[in-house]
């Protein structure tokens, strides 16, 4: 229960500046000097509807019907769930004048990342919203769940370059950037389970795990929890019809945690028979003892070790093709996936109408990631080539149809021109 109430609740804060995995409306044929910023939010579940994750997250009743609905929608170990997000400033800097290369520039910038995924059983989802008394006499499957939380600051340099084509403007290059970890928390459960006596005298944990966590003292933005690296290469390709190939990989890279990182396992049965009261005007107290979060952890571990530990990023791959009707139509079509974090592949379209040179709107319909169906909408204007402006969201059915749909998403940028 306390897994998914981490999980759950957490998924609120997370964004993503990757909402809409390719949001350059508005291209320049050559270099220039430019500053930017963009935020954004995504977050889903392939069980909880948003009418679910909104009354958990912010409050209200979560009656039977919303709870049947989302049992009807669990698999027997493949329920996933995650979110994002990401905060980023970036400076392009020409270079022309230091290499005499006039479609070569610098770009650095910071980055804010946080990251959440998670894999859950049938029996854990219901167990932690109806209790145990549903599997009297009977195992819960925990086998196969595992949860992994991540937040750091980056810091990046590279190189991109503009190119023309078959009259088709291309863009290609790399960033590399420097990690501070802020914290990190991971949950595998290879195997487990957990029975309920017929009559409820006892309970019975069987479980190999593993629990790690960086220095719960030192977790908020300025904590230093570990240094890793993060790059990033992409590059479009121009076709002779005047379509685009656009291909990005993106954190290939790693997070080395430092060593004041705890780790917990454990691989046997724990048997739990109940809490003893020594007094009947302290019964509070002597309950909320019992059960503190140290108190679980103490006596369900078989080892406990503190040292340094390394995860791998979750590397993401955007590969889409563009194709351009008209000075008014636009269209693409993509597939985003992202390893090792629990995903599902998100294939996207985008049609994009403009209204003029510097204003269109943009349509959006996709399919996975830790949701299903999305439907989005977004705007982007460029004053008087000075100031780009682009804000939208994958996910406006949330908001229309919050039973019907289960994501939720919105990106906001800025872009200054010299």
């Amino acid at each position: 229960m306390r897994f998914l109430v981490l999980v759950i609740t957490t998924i609120l804060f997370f964004e993503s500046s990757q909402a809409q995995y390719n949001t350059r409306y508005f291209q320049d044929s050559i270099q220039r000097l430019s500053f930017s910023t963009e935020a954004g939010f995504i977050y889903g579940s392939s069980v909880m509807n948003n009418d679910f994750m909104n009354k958990f997250i912010y409050g209200g009743r979560i009656d039977r019907s919303m709870k049947d609905d989302a049992y009807n929608k669990l698999n027997t170990d493949n329920n996933r769930l995650g979110g994002d997000l990401t905060f980023n400033i970036n400076a392009t800097i020409p270079v022309d004048t230091l290499l005499k290369k006039t479609n070569l520039a610098l770009t650095v910038g910071v980055s804010h990342i946080e990251h959440i995924d998670a894999v859950f059983t049938e029996d854990l989802f219901q167990l932690a919203f109806d209790g145990n008394k549903q599997f009297a006499g009977e195992e819960a499957i925990l086998s196969g769940t595992n949860m992994n939380y991540f937040a750091y600051q980056k810091v990046y340099v590279g190189i991109n370059a503009i190119t023309q084509k078959h009259g088709v403007i291309l863009s290609e290059g790399f960033n590399v950037g420097i990690i501070k970890a802020q914290e990190h928390i991971a949950l595998t459960i290879p195997t487990g389970s957990l029975f309920t006596e017929t009559d409820g005298k006892y309970i019975d944990l069987t479980v190999n795990y593993a629990f790690n966590q960086t220095d719960t003292s030192k977790n908020n933005f300025s904590a230093f929890n570990g240094y890793g690296i993060a790059t990033q290469i992409y590059k479009d390709f121009a076709l002779k019809n005047g379509d685009k190939l656009h291909v990005e990989i993106n954190d290939i890279g790693f997070i080395r945690m430092s060593k004041t990182a705890l780790e917990y396992k454990a691989d046997k049965t724990f048997h739990y028979d109940g809490v003893e009261v020594n007094s009947i005007f302290d019964i509070n107290d002597s309950i909320t003892n019992s059960i503190s979060q140290d108190s679980l952890l103490d006596n369900i571990y078989t080892s406990k070790k503190q040292g340094s530990y390394g995860i791998a990023l979750p590397t993401t791959v955007n590969i889409s093709y563009t194709k351009t009707f008209n000075q008014k139509w636009k269209a693409e079509i993509g597939v985003f996936n992202r390893l090792l974090a629990n995903y599902f592949p998100y294939i996207y379209t985008n049609t994009t109408y403009y209204f003029s040179s510097n204003f269109l709107s943009q349509l959006h319909l996709s399919y996975g990631g830790y949701g299903k169906l999305n439907i989005g909408l977004s705007t982007a204007v460029n004053i008087k080539n000075k100031i780009q402006l682009c804000v939208g969201t994958n996910n406006l059915n949330a908001y229309v149809v919050p039973k019907s749909t289960f994501a939720n998403s919105g990106f906001l940028g800025i872009k200054a021109l010299f």
